[in-house]
């Protein structure tokens, strides 16, 4: 799959409503637990973290793959245009 169709759909994830509201959800759920978290288990404190950096790096990756995208239709365009010169 071309770069240019990954970033469409990786810009479709993200916009994508239930999508949304999943990871909202799941940040809340996350940021709460560690939040009421006991102060001597940081075990659980640290899985609420790192489970947070997962949402922030799979957010990330996704827009690394729009941004991809956007540079390769960028290319595609200016390579069709000098053609056409």
């Amino acid at each position: 799959m071309n770069e240019e169709v990954l970033g469409r759909e990786a810009a479709n994830i993200l916009e994508a409503p239930a999508f949304r509201i999943a990871l909202d959800a799941l940040e809340r759920s996350y940021i709460e637990k560690w939040r009421t978290s006991n102060p001597k288990d940081t075990d659980d404190r640290e899985r609420a973290y790192l489970a947070l950096q997962v949402l922030e790096d799979l957010t990330r990756e996704l827009r690394v793959l729009v941004d991809a995208g956007k540079v390769e239709s960028s290319n595609k365009a200016r390579a069709t245009r000098r053609r056409a010169s």
